[in-house]
This record gives C-alpha cells, structure tokens and sequence, in this order.
C-alpha cells in the first residue's frame, strides 16, 4: 500500500531545498491531477509556458505527478503562466491545457481532471495490399465541423489518434503519399464510444476529372465548387481541393464509377448551376473549358400555415417536358425561411420540400416562368400524403404577397441549359 503524500508545506520546503532556491522568493504550482471519476493519475507529465515571454516553455522541477497524483513545481519568476497536463499513452485520457494562470508565491491549482477518450486506428493499404504512408487523415467533428485532429499514416500504413468520446467524419486524402501512382480519396464516419480500430482500409485507384471553368466572355471564373455524387448511391464524395482557382482550373480524383456533377459557382456570383448526369468515370477525363453564364434570380420566403419560416425548406425545379431536375446549388431556405437562386430563362415546375425532420409536407407549382428577376413565395402544411398544388409565380415588383425587398421587374439576358457545354472527353459517357 502507497505511503500518504508529504505535507504540501513540506514539500515545497523540501523542494526549495533540494534546488538550493530561498523558500521566500521560490514561486511554488501545486495540484492533483485526477481522472473523470476522480480517481489520482500517476506520471502526468506538465510543460509550462511563459505567456508573457511570447509563449516560450519554461524549465519545471518536478514535472510529472507521484502515485497520489501530485504535484508541486516550481518556478523562475512570477508571471502569467500555460499548463499542459499530458497522460501516459495507456491511460487513453485527453490531455488538458490551463491557460493565463496567474503564479505568485504559492498557487494551488487544486484538482486537475483529465477527460477520458478513445483510440481511433487503423491501416491503409493500396489496391495491391501495400501498407501506403504519408498519407493526411483529417479527423473532423460532426457535430461542430471543426477539425479535432490531423495525422498521417506512417510507413508501414498506421494511423492512431486519441480523442473525445463523439462522432466523426474522417476524410482520407493520398495526395502527396508515398503510393507510386493515383488513389481516390476517402471519407468515412465513425462513432467513438470506446477505442476502435477499424482495421486494413482499402483504397481505391483514383481518375483526375478536370476542366477549366470560363465566363461567357471567356475570362477564368474562380471559386467554382465541384460536387460529385455516387448516381447510385446518393452518397457526396469526398474531393479536397475541389474549388476553381485564378486561372479558372480546377481538379479532383474519383474512384471509378457513375457520378453526377455539380459546378456550384460562388453565391452572389450571379451565375446558374451547371449539372452533368450519369458520368461514366473508368479512366482520366478532361473537359476543356465549360462555360458557365449569367442566370436570372429567383428567390422568395418559404413559410408554414402560421406565417412561420421553415428553415431547411428545399427548392427542386423540373423541366416540365422531359421531369430532369434542374442542376441548383444552395437552395435551401436559411433561418428566417428566404432562399435565393440563380437560374437560366424558361419554364419549370417548383417543388418545395419540407425538411427531413418536420412534420410539413410538399408544394408543387407548375408552369414558374422565369423571364426576369422572380419571386416565388411558398406556403407548407402538414400533408404528409400528397403534394399541395399551389399558384403561378408573382413577378417581382411588389406584386401581393411577393418577399420583403423587391427584385425589381425587367429582363435580363440568356442563361445556359443546366448541361455544361464544352467537349467532353471521348470516354466519357452519359445517360
């Protein structure tokens, strides 16, 4: 059985004079560090950093807890100081940083409670079942987005992360690893209640899709976004770096398969959405430039019965001659239930959609000309069982009904069809 820890002013005289520092000048840290159930945690290890000296990390004596799971330092000065408690490896508990820690004479930190996590592991191999290294592993929260840890792969194709207990998205990306050829990117999502290795993960050989996006006069449009969806699935695929740049450029990497795309220009930009279906994807494909052209806006509020914003509402547009859907980015109603638009000149039919989670049901307009800047307002009730017919679109120009903060009526000019133009490479196929 352990012996009970030392007397704190004990300590700190014992101390003070094992390290010949005047007890009356020393300026002591003291604490326990303890786990979540309050049990003491033996051989943490603490760092400090001098926040007034631009953060540089200062030299500790007794730097790492006892058996009781206690500490007592000391340091150079007074000051504003940085904690970092870090656990030995096996323990799995987080590491945990006190920051602007005032230190005068004597400072008690009292107990110092490390959260307890889990390991997140696993192995990347290529096609052939080599180990791949060097390979970056984004491991990104999915309630808050933020990223919570990023890593790569070692040789041998290991990767391992402590983290909170939750749910995260861990997206893979082999660009830049020591693979001598393409891999596709990767993204999976995992819940974390305990440690979990999700064993040998097999990556897939990757196709580069890449084209140049213009204006129609021809000048580089930036900040395109590609999104690519599996066409059998539904499922997004994961492509980093999949936004135009300066010279209008972009590329990404796909596994093989049938996708459809989206270029998604910047919103505001005043341009359509370009849409490819039932791209066939077996080797790599070059589009040449595409040319993405100015579109008219159509936009409006998405309500319930009680005159209440239905955030989430989702706008579908179908070519009332052939039922395609209409390629559109960023059609969702935001929180005060406005949506905004931009799309080519013509006729369709608008389905607004209630979100997953609600107890609203759907409301078709046919027949939404769409000649100039347009409102269209949308009113949901709870019909679970077939679509609510509703009316003709309003133009804009404070037409009853129309949204807060007209439009303005007047025609602009014309759009591209949803299809991208541009060539398309020889193999690539479409439905």
């Amino acid at each position: 059985m352990p012996s009970p820890p030392l007397p704190r002013t004990l300590r700190r005289a014992l101390l003070a004079l094992l390290f010949l520092v005047p007890a009356a000048s020393a300026q002591f840290v003291e604490g326990t560090v303890v786990d979540a159930k309050g049990l003491p945690v033996a051989g943490v290890d603490i760092d400090a950093f001098d926040l007034l000296a631009g953060g540089v990390e200062v030299p500790l004596s007794g730097d790492v807890t006892d058996i009781h799971g206690a500490f007592l330092t000391t340091l150079p000065a007074a000051g504003l100081y940085e904690f970092s408690f870090t656990a030995p490896v096996p323990k799995k508990l987080l590491p945990r940083t006190l920051s602007n820690v005032a230190v005068a004479v004597t400072t008690d930190l009292g107990d110092v409670a490390l959260e307890q996590g889990a390991t997140l592991s696993g192995r990347l191999v290529s096609p052939g079942l080599a180990p791949v290294g060097n390979v970056s592993v984004d491991v990104v929260d999915a309630l808050t987005g933020l990223d919570a840890a990023l890593l790569s792969t070692n040789a041998q194709g290991i990767f391992s992360v402590l983290l909170p207990i939750g749910v995260y998205e861990v997206e893979i990306d082999p660009d830049g690893s020591d693979f001598l050829g393409t891999l596709a990117p990767e993204a999976f999502t995992v819940e974390l209640a305990t440690s979990k290795n999700v064993g040998s993960l097999v990556m897939r050989d990757g196709y580069v899709l890449s084209t140049r996006v213009v204006s129609a006069a021809g000048t580089p449009v930036q900040g395109v976004d590609l999104d690519v969806t599996d066409r059998f699935t539904g499922d997004d695929l994961f492509t980093p770096n999949d936004n135009s740049g300066p010279t209008g450029v972009l590329s990404v990497v796909v596994p093989a398969g049938r996708y459809d795309l989206e270029l998604c220009p910047l919103p505001g930009s005043g341009l359509v959405t370009l849409g490819v279906t039932g791209l066939h994807v077996s080797s790599d494909l070059a589009f040449g430039d595409i040319t993405i052209s100015a579109g008219m806006p159509l936009g409006g509020l998405v309500l319930d019965m009680f005159g209440d914003a239905v955030p989430g509402a989702d706008l579908d547009l179908l070519d009332p001659v052939t039922g395609n859907e209409i390629a559109l980015c960023r059609d969702d109603a935001n929180a005060s239930g406005v949506y905004s638009v931009f799309v080519p000149l013509g006729t369709y039919d608008a389905v607004f959609s209630a979100p997953g989670n609600s107890l609203l049901g759907q409301v078709v307009m046919p027949g939404v000309v769409v000649s100039g800047p347009t409102i269209l307002n949308a009113v949901l009730t709870p019909d679970l069982a077939n679509a609510t017919p509703g009316g003709p679109a309003k133009p804009a120009g404070g037409a009853p009904g129309s949204a807060p903060g007209s439009m303005g009526a007047g025609a602009g000019g014309g759009a591209q069809p949803t299809q991208g133009t541009g060539p398309l490479a020889p193999s690539a196929k479409l439905d």
